[in-house]
């Protein structure tokens, strides 16, 4: 059986209420991987060759994400 996997070299996450710890949380299981985490705060950060953008919040917050990062 064939496995298809997806190389993540960079992830942005989009949380601005809880940007810190939620960040802290995700990097220290991402960076040991390899993989490059990208804060991003509303519209900001750099969108460039992002592999994922996890959004954490309510729906507003989710809708948002959504409109920034389509």
């Amino acid at each position: 059986m064939s496995e298809n996997k997806i190389k993540l070299r960079r992830v942005g996450i989009f949380s601005p209420q809880f940007e810190q710890p939620v960040t802290e949380l995700i990097q220290e299981w991402f960076v040991p991987h390899g993989i490059e985490i990208s804060p991003l705060e509303d519209n900001t950060g750099s969108k460039d060759d992002l592999d994922l953008v996890l959004s954490f919040g309510g729906d507003g917050t989710v809708l948002a994400a959504l409109s920034f990062f389509p």
